[in-house]
């Protein structure tokens, strides 16, 4: 059994044993104070030989001075999914990274599981159907809005923007209906909060524990909770008008709105919060907008970066728009669930795209908590405190699991799809695997096991949908080459400032 053991060096918790392959080790810091640059090559050497020798756990360190050890394989992804809070807490890792304990935001990490597997999968996933007519009414007069109506000349918009503007709404008009998805105040108010929120979470959590993070953190909890108080006041209304007046009970659930389903799910259940269930609900609803939001408008902005990219080779955008065309010829298709699960070359194009462009490096990172640590199903031993999880930038490049891995395919997962669908696949039952909101062992996007995220379905249908009526109804002129994203720790994020040339099609 190899032991991976800790030492404290004024307040920097890193495993000291790090990797040792050939004779080679990545130097200990305990000895050596390397500049940040000459650590960071020391450490993509160490990763690149853990690579060649059989995928064995190996160490990362990160601007916050905690140690992480990443377990490369399927194998040890498939375990680390399936172990429970009380060995690998994933709530103990989120109130450091995300810096929760400095957010206004604040809810019970178990809690906010339970509320979002149980709202979202009964009032959103299970109702997709039934809320895409509202869905397509806020795609279509948001992209209109936003990418203008001038078929005559082409207009210069921000993309990030665009499709913050495009998600924003949507999700609010599926969450609290019409009015709030047209009141332009709430939106401008929302939007930054979800900038605030973004950016203290990422930033608060990449600082160094001690002095410089409670700092920061007290710095923009400020505006983030002033503007967390002004987009809660605008929600508040629609809850406490449910309690006060409620749906009727006869009335069918699939029938009443997300907010009623929540306010009878969170009335009834055994959810364990304290205070006022108002106040509760009010900060889950933000939780999750933020959740929803600030993810699906980075996604979208990276497949249409992708899309635009690859038109002189692919021509992707014609055989969208090729795909897309005959598939909604009426209103009455973009209203029917039928009509996007037509769109296999879009859903390969967009499983591609998450698959390149995840959020994070690291993903599924969990704490030990057993005082007496654990031992990996390799036998390598991991003292209580060690952060544990998935490199998935290195799975999804991973050249074994994805051939040419640097390239981007926009067919890659159709192509599979027609394998499985012709021949069949001993490990793969059916060619939904390759859907883009399928998680796996080598495809974390959404995250994966007890963490996969509850909204995935809802997400890839708010993207299908969008896309859709842009390639319908929009020309745009593609990009000479792929801007690069912006990195931030182990975020990776599309650059804020990147705009692209639109025309309305005659």
């Amino acid at each position: 059994m190899s032991r991976i053991s800790n030492y404290s060096h004024t307040g920097f918790r890193v495993p000291c044993h790090w990797l040792v392959f050939d004779g080679a080790r990545l130097e200990n810091c305990e000895h050596r104070s390397a500049r940040y640059q000459e650590i960071r090559v020391q450490l993509l050497r160490a990763i690149k030989r853990a690579e060649q020798h059989g995928g064995r756990p190996y160490v990362v360190p990160d601007t916050a001075f905690q140690g992480q050890v990443m377990l490369p394989t399927q194998q040890l992804a498939r375990w680390l999914s399936t172990q429970p809070e009380s060995v690998l807490s994933s709530d103990a890792v989120r109130r450091e990274r995300n810096g929760i304990d400095y957010l206004p935001a604040k809810a019970d990490f178990r809690s906010s599981v339970q509320f979002m597997d149980k709202i979202v999968n009964q009032s959103l996933s299970r109702n997709l159907d039934l809320i895409q007519p509202e869905m397509y009414e806020e795609i279509r007069d948001a992209v209109d809005e936003t990418m203008g109506m001038d078929n005559a000349s082409w207009q210069e918009i921000n993309l990030s923007q665009t499709m913050s503007v495009i998600i924003s709404r949507t999700c609010t008009r599926v969450l609290f209906g019409l009015s709030l998805s047209r009141n332009h105040v709430y939106l401008c108010i929302l939007r930054l909060f979800l900038i605030f929120m973004g950016a203290s979470s990422l930033v608060i959590g990449q600082m160094p524990p001690w002095i410089i993070r409670p700092v920061i953190g007290v710095l923009l909890h400020i505006p983030t909770a002033v503007l967390k108080n002004l987009a809660g006041s605008y929600i508040r209304p629609f809850i406490e008008e449910r309690f006060q007046t409620g749906e009727s009970d006869k009335q069918d659930q699939e029938e009443k709105s997300f907010v009623a389903q929540s306010v009878q799910s969170a009335d009834k259940s055994k959810l364990q919060f304290s205070g006022c269930i108002t106040d509760y609900l009010v900060n889950q609803f933000l939780f999750l907008a933020f959740a929803a939001i600030a993810t699906t408008s980075a996604a979208a902005t990276n497949i249409f970066l992708d899309i635009l990219s690859v038109e002189s080779r692919f021509h992707l955008y014609e055989t969208l728009r090729s795909e897309a065309a005959p598939t909604f010829e009426s209103e009455s298709d973009w209203t029917s669930a039928r009509s996007v699960t037509r769109l296999t070359k879009m859903d390969s194009a967009i499983r591609e795209s998450l698959r390149m462009n995840p959020l994070q490096c690291r993903g599924l990172l969990k704490k030990v908590m057993p005082n007496d640590g654990i031992i990996l199903p390799d036998g390598s031993y991991l003292p209580q405190g060690t952060w544990v999880g998935l490199p998935m930038r290195a799975i999804h490049y991973d050249d074994k699991l994805y051939p040419n891995p640097q390239e981007y395919d926009p067919y890659r997962f159709s192509r599979l799809k027609k394998v499985v669908e012709m021949e069949g696949h001993n490990e793969i039952p059916t060619s939904s695997y390759f859907d883009a909101a399928q998680p796996s062992d080598k495809f974390f996007s959404f995250s994966y096991g007890r963490s996969v995220c509850p909204g995935r379905w809802f997400a890839v249908r708010l993207l299908k949908l969008m896309i859709s009526y842009v390639v319908i109804h929009y020309d745009i002129k593609p990009l000479s080459r792929r801007p690069r994203n912006l990195s931030f720790g182990d975020a990776s994020i599309p650059a804020l400032s990147i705009t692209i040339l639109v025309r309305r099609r005659k």
